[in-house]
């Protein structure tokens, strides 16, 4: 009904190459100082990463997904990185 989609299996799996098509593979990360944009990250992109939190409120739509390597999604995902230190 809000436009969002939720995406399972092969659709998922889709969307996350059609994501990793998008950015030609390369991580979407940026480095910032003083709240400006300094340079972006050189990395290979990994992770596929909601920019509208999934526990908020899940939208698979490409235009909120970003491709980040594991360093830069562990830095914007807290949540995450929680987990893997107390694993």
């Amino acid at each position: 009904m809000d436009g969002s989609e939720r995406l399972y299996g092969a659709d998922w799996k889709k969307r996350k190459q059609e994501l990793w098509d998008r950015e030609n593979g390369r991580c979407q990360g940026v480095l910032t100082f003083a709240g400006e944009t300094v340079a972006r990250c050189t990395m290979q992109g990994a992770d596929p990463h909601h920019v509208i939190e999934r526990s908020e409120h899940r939208d698979d739509r490409l235009e909120n997904l970003a491709l980040l390597c594991r360093d830069c999604h562990d830095k914007l995902d807290w949540k995450r990185l929680h987990w893997r230190k107390s694993a």
